[in-house]
């Protein structure tokens, strides 16, 4: 990251500090010993966080041996190296994180074990023939009783094929997961509220790197991109 040369308070009046990027915070909610995706979640955020402090120190700093220009030209330099970095990071942390999940997911499925038997495509044209209220209820003892033949002619087949509702299976599929695999299912659980926290960084740190340009000639443009941007996965921007 480029080093500021601020601008003798004489001259100008230094720039003021911005509101630091509040999703980075997140950070503190990973766990992580959790996996090495967790860890370079949690490392990214609390990096990302520190480096915006530092953000702050260039816009305030003043030196007695340049111009304003050179000052302001100089913010947005170190501005634009901080913004590069910060969303390498984040990329990094999201491809480590999306290789952890995938990981956890393929011990919750080993765990929870849910596999057609031979008798799979028989038990679906019975369950297809049943009426839809007592398919339902059948469904619902399965996964109650743990009827594991009867759960894995279902789970990952087409409805057309049982005529089970796809919504009902859903939440009767993360229910029996959470039962029967509780520590698989909270570690998926979890990385997928760290990747939340990724996804929700990113605008954060748009719409940090844009204010910290305010009082410089490449704040304008910057403004305008950024709104842009930001409206369209509908989230506001304000000065």
């Amino acid at each position: 990251m480029p080093t500021i040369t601020p601008i003798h308070a004489a001259e100008a009046s230094p720039l003021g500090a911005v509101e630091l990027p509040g999703a980075m915070n997140y950070h503190l909610d990973v766990d992580r010993n959790l996996s090495s995706g967790a860890s370079a979640a949690g490392t990214a955020l609390a990096a990302i966080l520190k480096a915006a402090e530092g953000v702050n120190v260039a816009r305030k700093s003043a030196d007695p041996t340049v111009t304003r220009a050179a000052y302001l030209a100089n913010v947005e330099k170190y501005v634009e190296g901080f913004s590069n970095d910060a969303t390498a990071k984040l990329d990094h942390a999201r491809k480590a994180l999306a290789g952890s999940l995938k990981e956890a997911e393929t011990k919750l499925t080993h765990a929870v074990g849910i596999t057609p038997t031979a008798n799979a495509a028989e038990i679906r044209s019975i369950m297809r023939a049943l009426p839809a209220e007592q398919r339902q209820a059948e469904l619902a003892r399965a996964f109650k009783d743990g009827n594991r033949e009867i759960i894995g002619a279902v789970v990952g087949f087409d409805p057309l094929m049982h005529g089970c509702n796809p919504e009902t299976v859903t939440a009767l599929v993360e229910e029996y997961q959470r039962t029967v695999a509780p520590a698989e299912y909270a570690s998926v659980e979890a990385h997928k509220k760290y990747g939340r926290y990724l996804e929700n960084a990113g605008p954060s740190l748009m719409a940090f790197a844009t204010r910290a340009l305010a009082g410089t000639g490449g704040y304008e443009k910057a403004r305008q991109t950024t709104a842009a941007v930001l409206k369209s996965y509908g989230i506001g921007f304000e000065d």
